[in-house]
């Protein structure tokens, strides 16, 4: 099972998935998912974004 999610830190790249997956798993308008300002403010540290994803690898 550990061979089928890599896991990493998300960058800011991944920041509109992360808000999408908040909005479609958590609760439909989520405040973290229609403010990418907020999110920053409260996940982002200059360009680096705190936040650790489980990436399926699709096995």
């Amino acid at each position: 099972m550990a061979e089928s999610y890599k896991i990493r830190l998300a960058v800011k790249e991944d920041i509109l998935s992360i808000m999408q997956f908040i909005d479609r798993y958590w609760r439909k308008d989520h405040i973290l998912s229609k403010s990418q300002e907020l999110f920053a403010y409260e996940f982002c540290d200059g360009d680096r974004v705190n936040v650790l994803l489980g990436v399926d690898r699709g096995g």
